[in-house]
């Protein structure tokens, strides 16, 4: 499986809004880990052109988000949780 970054935009509230929307139902229960209110991390074995299309990216002209492929090298200080989350993403793949 891959790991992907999105990256929401604070000034687009309801654009935002629908694209978390897509996170819960694409890339359900621990197929995605909330960094923040406007980041996610989501897994799937998929291209990254296929998740934004999961996303609505392709389909819908009003949604804005970025999505990163994230390569299996990772670095940084933040919560357990969220490398716990990476760990078990790449494990799966």
């Amino acid at each position: 499986m891959s790991a992907f970054a999105v990256f929401l935009h604070q000034d687009e509230p309801e654009a935002s809004n629908k694209v978390r929307k897509h996170i819960e139902e694409n890339f359900p229960g621990s197929n995605h880990y909330k960094f923040s209110e406007y980041v996610y991390l989501v897994t799937g074995p998929r291209l990254v052109n296929e998740v934004s299309g999961a996303l609505g990216l392709d389909d819908d002209d009003d949604l804005y988000a970025a999505v990163l492929s994230l390569n299996g090298s990772f670095g940084g200080r933040s919560w357990v949780a969220m490398w716990d989350w990476l760990k078990a993403a790449e494990k799966v793949g």
